[in-house]
């Protein structure tokens, strides 16, 4: 794996940008509504169906040998087989559970947005201070070549080439801080900032250091563990597994027993024992789910899903190997560009030493001492962009790695 070690003070303004992401960042908060308003619906399920209960008249009483029955009071339950009930909750927890696991996923892209604009605005701000400090060396520049101007020992072409080279600089600086717009406003609306509110970034993060981990092996167990994907693919097999259960529990007989309160009239031509005594009878009954293929195919179907999610996360690993070589090759590239410029800059430093020193006894060379200072522009500011490379290669890595911290 490739990490970064860097000073607290650097590392806190990122990280403060970053908890300020996820705490404000208005899609965050949906799902977590969602997942609240799935709360719920968990607190909703997993009892007995309401009782039933009847009134009837009779228009045409019917006789009996007690008397005339006049009206009947039922009552019923339905009882659901063995486990129904408790399924059902099981259920809507766990579709509470796979709503919570797409917040990790949201936090882990939003982090990577974010990092995929701050270290280019970063980077930006580090070339302007190269600008600047390329500028006061051609303001030194220019008052030395005044100087031996009127002595004398330089020529007005000099002058102009530190002019011109001035110009040009200055332009350079305007263009960066039009490209560090456009990063600005990248980071501002993941932010939710309005108005001129500014972006503060790290006055240096230091250089992306690498760490242990260096086998694709190992770093897809890692990500395995931590990717947020798989946590949520993991969460709806879990769910799948519920529901295929409960299919079969909503194939088995449902039990409903009931009681039936009748009201009979007193005959009052006979006087016979119990004379209107009113009739209590239970019932008992059962409902059969007669259409068993319509369970088995669901069951088929929730089988086919599993299978998918499955393949999903076997193509994720495949995917993640893969990447992890490539990210692996080229930061061992940028290693080796890092190295050369190093040694180019240091040669380069010690090339205007010894041509400065000549320029400044006879006032010759100058053009040398001008092109030299160039070379050292463009090597650090490609360096510059090698480092940049670097911390993108770092913060993907850290997104596949599932890092939201």
């Amino acid at each position: 794996m490739i990490g970064v070690t860097s000073s607290g003070k650097s590392q806190t303004i990122l990280q403060q940008h970053l908890q300020k992401l996820l705490f404000n960042h208005q899609g965050i908060k949906v799902i977590e509504i969602q997942q609240l308003a799935a709360q719920k619906q968990a607190g909703m399920v997993g009892y007995l169906p309401d009782p039933e209960v009847g009134l009837g008249i009779f228009a045409l009483p019917v006789e009996t040998r007690l008397g005339a029955q006049r009206f009947r009071f039922s009552v019923s339950q339905a009882l659901p087989w063995k486990g129904t009930l408790k399924q059902q909750r099981v259920i809507a927890q766990k579709q509470a559970k796979v709503v919570a696991t797409r917040i990790p996923v949201l936090q882990n892209r939003l982090i990577w947005q974010f990092k995929k604009s701050y270290y280019p605005l970063y980077m930006l701000r580090q070339d302007s201070l190269l600008y600047v400090k390329y500028l006061d060396i051609l303001s030194v520049y220019q008052k030395l070549t005044r100087q031996k101007y009127e002595t004398g020992k330089a020529s007005m072409v000099d002058i102009i080439r530190v002019r011109t080279e001035t110009r040009q600089i200055n332009t350079q600086l305007q263009l960066l801080s039009l490209k560090c717009q456009e990063f600005t406003e990248a980071l501002k609306g993941l932010l939710f900032l309005e108005g001129n509110q500014v972006i503060a970034v790290d006055d240096s993060l230091g250089s992306p250091k690498r760490l242990l981990i260096n086998s694709p092996g190992i770093f897809v167990d890692s990500a395995y563990q931590s990717n947020p994907q798989f946590g949520v693919w993991e969460s709806q097999a879990q769910l799948l597994e519920s529901k295929h259960w409960m299919t079969q529990l909503m194939s088995k007989p449902t039990i409903k027993f009931g009681l039936d309160y009748i009201n009979v009239s007193a005959r009052s031509e006979v006087d016979i024992p119990q004379n209107g005594r009113d009739a209590l009878m239970g019932r008992v009954g059962v409902k059969i789910p007669l259409n068993q293929k319509t369970y088995r195919v669901e069951r088929q179907q929730i089988r086919i899903q599993q299978e998918e999610l499955k393949l999903k996360a076997s193509v994720l690993k495949n995917n993640l190997r893969s990447r992890f070589q490539q990210l692996l090759v080229s930061y061992e590239l940028t290693q080796t560009q890092l190295r050369l410029y190093k040694q180019q800059i240091t040669d380069v430093q010690e090339a205007i030493r010894i041509q400065s020193t000549t320029f400044a006894s006879s006032g010759k060379g100058f053009e040398e001492v001008l092109r030299f200072q160039q070379q050292i522009l463009k090597y650090e500011l490609a360096r510059n962009k090698v480092l940049l490379k670097q911390f993108m290669i770092k913060a993907e890595i850290e997104m596949l790695l599932g890092k939201t911290q």
